[in-house]
């Protein structure tokens, strides 16, 4: 059985769009932030946190489930998208 690799090119088009958007997200809400919370880094915080952790830690689960069963599932992952939509 092959093993899985990591696509290592896109991993860093994600990192860079992951820490452009954490600066950006800083720049813009460190002052408003700094007024309401006392703390220039109260929203990066709650990004990172709420946001991020979660989405790695799901990616990383992901990872490990079998292609053939998600293709199986698709039909209803889109329905699901849909609704949610």
């Amino acid at each position: 059985m092959k093993e899985k690799h990591p696509d290592y090119v896109l991993m860093g088009i994600l990192l860079t769009l992951f820490i452009l958007g954490v600066l950006i997200l800083y720049s813009v809400s460190a002052p408003i932030s700094q007024e309401r919370f006392e703390g220039s880094f109260y929203y990066l915080k709650r990004q990172i946190l709420l946001g991020f952790l979660p989405g790695i830690i799901l990616g990383f689960f992901l990872f490990k489930i079998p292609l053939a069963y998600l293709k199986k599932i698709v039909p209803f992952l889109f329905f699901i998208n849909l609704v949610l939509l």
